[in-house]
Order: structure tokens, then sequence, then C-alpha cells
């Protein structure tokens, strides 16, 4: 890593001219797509909680499918 005249780090990519700014914009980008996914996950989670309550308390078949479908969706 070479080091610029403001003592900043400098990083060099062959082929693309390195932005900072716009590393930044991709990074919280990706991080604000990834807690969608997440979000998403945690409420499917919690309604296959639901349907395995359900599913203890003698749901059977059809609370059995749908908890395992929440699940998978997660």
């Amino acid at each position: 890593m070479a080091r610029n005249s403001d003592n900043y780090p400098s990083y060099e990519v062959p082929g693309e001219d390195f932005d900072p700014k716009r590393e930044v914009e991709e990074a919280i980008d990706a991080g604000e797509k990834a807690l969608v996914c997440l979000n998403r996950a945690s409420k499917s989670l919690d309604s296959a909680s639901g349907w395995g309550m359900l599913d203890i308390f003698g749901g059977g078949l059809i609370s059995g499918l749908a908890k395992h479908h929440r699940i998978d969706e997660a």
C-alpha cells in the first residue's frame, strides 16, 4: 500500500480508479440490502416459532407444514 502526501492510504487496483466515496456508498448499499434480508429472515423465523407452538399443542400436519415452510423461507 502506497501513501500519498496527505498521509492517507491510497490503493491501486489494476485497471480501475479507486474512488473512496464510491466504495463507502457501495458498502452502505450492501449493508442496507443485507439488513432487509435479515429482517425478512427474522420475520419468517418468528412466524415459524408461532406455528411451532401450535404444532407442539396438537396442530397436526398443517401446522407442521406451515412451520417448515417458514423455516425454509428464512
